[in-house]
């Protein structure tokens, strides 16, 4: 059992959401894509995918979230609500 953990990659820590914010309105305002890249220290394929969807969120991997966090905390009642009558959710019911 790993009990130091230590990271062996950097990703997604080189920048920040507010540096982002800051080379997409220097983008554009006319900087070019590379230098801006470079000012505010984001990694060029980074900032290009970024400026093509116009986000300054990170995401680390490929999976999105399907449901709003509101949505999701409907569900967690709801489920609590349906155990708390004693009919919880059975293995039938996600078997496809």
């Amino acid at each position: 059992m790993v009990f130091n953990y230590k990271r062996k990659s950097e990703r997604g820590s080189t920048w920040t959401e507010t540096s982002m914010e800051h080379a997409l309105q220097a983008v554009r305002n006319g900087e070019s894509i590379r230098k801006a890249s470079l000012i505010y220290n984001i990694p060029f394929s980074t900032l290009l995918k970024h400026v093509k969807s116009n986000k300054t969120t990170k995401s680390l991997g490929r999976f999105k979230t399907v449901f709003t966090p509101e949505e999701e905390q409907e569900f967690v009642t709801h489920i609590k609500e349906l155990d708390s009558r004693f009919m919880g959710l059975r293995d039938e019911i996600f078997v496809c």
